[in-house]
């Protein structure tokens, strides 16, 4: 509405009510507004008011879209932003997969170049030593014939003096019978095989006290006098020699072993309880060249039986104890064990790979124990 128009409405409306003429401005004119004109004022105000609450609302509404609209431009800047960084996390370990795999493949590929170069140079050793030795053995079988040869020669006298000394020994001859006669000693101990023989003996069943006289009689029986019958203490040393020696062979072979898988047992007979020992093992085999490799296949070596005080599985564990610490101190305070390198029981808890047992709740907790040794 302009001005002018204002004016006059206002001062229609001060008519109106009664006021006096002069309340307005002094300048304006003065005239009576007529009814339509107010009506259609109040009716073009109403519009107005309306038209403006109506936009009000309206732009209300278009806020509130608005405010919709961005907080769903939010979410999915959200959802996109996530998955941009999944598709980061997965692409990062997708190339951290991939440069493991290739560090393993470069790794296996070197492992396995080695090991080809390690074995084209084993075998050109072993054809080096191949050859080296089908010479030496060209120049044994010479010398071996020419010995051949000449021992058929004394072959054919000794058989002919072997004939001879038969007769003789038949006729009661005295130089044969110096000749068959065997001294059961080299120097001040008696010999290897007659220390075995004692040990065989023994182990069958025999008295120590009757291996000497058993053995002078049965070289009696082969044409062999023996001049001396072994005592009974020397039997029981022979048989110690061969448990000292035993030993030290499981030194020797729990030295070389990678892997040992234990095995025990126990009964009890007229209420005396006794505990079996075994141990497999894949042991130390000399090779044709001299140089020592492990064998493929294992083997079973028996430790013995002891007797315990009962089933439990701390005397069980006790007597392994024993067993090994038997072991390790032979075999340490022997020359092959000062040559070879010591032996601890920590290397054989590192080879222990198992224990066999039967369904006995001690022998399953003997496992578990043996177990915890490592």
């Amino acid at each position: 509405m302009a001005p002018l128009k204002q004016r006059r409405h206002m001062q229609r409306m001060r008519d109106a009510r009664g006021a006096p003429k002069n309340a307005g401005k002094e300048n304006e004119p003065n005239f009576q507004p007529s009814l339509s004109l107010k009506s259609r004022a109040i009716q073009d105000l109403k519009r107005r008011a309306d038209a403006a609450e109506i936009s009000e609302k309206k732009i209300i509404r278009e806020n509130e879209q608005l405010k919709r609209e961005q907080k769903k431009a939010a979410r999915r800047e959200k959802r996109h932003r996530q998955k941009i960084n999944n598709l980061k996390q997965r692409v990062k370990e997708a190339e951290d997969e991939f440069q493991k795999a290739t560090a393993h493949g470069e790794a296996q590929v070197r492992k396995i170049l080695k090991r080809r170069a390690e074995d084209e140079n084993g075998w050109r050793r072993r054809l080096a030593n191949a050859g080296r030795r089908l010479s030496e053995a060209e120049q044994h079988r010479a010398r071996t014939t020419e010995e051949l040869k000449t021992k058929l020669g004394a072959l054919a006298h000794l058989r002919a003096v072997s004939s001879s000394l038969r007769e003789r020994s038949k006729n009661g001859s005295r130089t044969a019978k110096h000749i068959l006669r065997m001294r059961a000693k080299r120097g001040r101990a008696y010999k290897v095989e007659l220390r075995a023989i004692a040990r065989v003996l023994v182990s069958s069943g025999c008295k120590e006290g009757k291996v000497g006289d058993l053995m002078q009689d049965i070289a009696r029986i082969f044409g062999v006098d023996l001049d001396r019958a072994m005592s009974r203490r020397t039997v029981r040393r022979a048989v110690l020699e061969g448990l000292v020696a035993s030993q030290v062979q499981l030194g020797v072979e729990m030295k070389y072993s990678e892997d040992i898988t234990m095995s025990s047992d126990s009964t009890s007979r007229r209420k005396l309880n006794y505990q079996s020992h075994h141990i497999h093992m894949r042991v130390p085999v000399k090779n044709t060249d001299g140089s020592v490799s492990v064998s493929t296949d294992p083997k079973i070596r028996f430790l013995g039986i002891a007797s315990t005080v009962d089933h439990s599985t701390a005397t069980s564990k006790a007597a392994w104890l024993t067993i090994y610490n038997d072991i390790i101190s032979t075999y340490n305070a022997s020359p092959l064990g000062r040559r070879l390198g010591t032996l601890d029981l920590r290397m054989i808890c590192r080879m222990l790979r198992g224990m066999c047992g039967d369904h006995a709740n001690n022998e399953k907790a003997l496992s578990e124990e043996c177990y915890s040794w490592c």
